[in-house]
């Protein structure tokens, strides 16, 4: 079992060992942005979403796997311990999930004041334009 769960988890860490949303998110530009200006930034939530799923995939069964370890103390032993290296990958992934949630929603507020600025909001506008709140955003349209 310990053989399996050890080569899950370097599976795991062999699948990307840095987050997708580092690599992969964008956040908006700064501001002052125009109102009709095409932004390149994203506003999807898979590579967060699949950063917290693989981060806390990594960080149960690096528990699960460390909990066997010391339940099963026969046999050889590992020379290096994998389970600090592998906490360090799991909360990897967990920051790399942090940012990508916080670049998306900052793209959506963008994107949404540039709607509302086309629509003459003169608050979305003013976000747009300088540092101030993103105007609120609507529940339901």
């Amino acid at each position: 079992m310990k053989a399996t769960l050890l080569g899950g988890l370097l599976g795991l860490v062999a699948a990307g060992a840095s987050g997708c949303s580092f690599v992969f998110v964008r956040g908006p530009p700064d501001r002052p942005i125009a109102p009709d200006a095409a932004l390149k930034c994203s506003d999807s939530l898979a590579a967060p979403i699949t950063d917290l799923i693989l981060g806390s995939v990594t960080m149960v069964l690096t528990a699960v796997g460390k909990k066997q370890d010391e339940q099963n103390q026969t046999g050889p032993q590992l020379v290096m311990d994998p389970y600090p290296y592998l906490i360090g990958i799991g909360l990897l992934w967990l920051g790399s999930s942090v940012f990508g949630f916080v670049q998306s929603d900052r793209c959506q507020e963008v994107m949404e004041a540039q709607r509302s600025c086309a629509k003459g909001l003169a608050m979305a506008c003013r976000y747009l334009k300088e540092e101030s709140p993103p105007p609120p955003r609507r529940v339901s349209e």
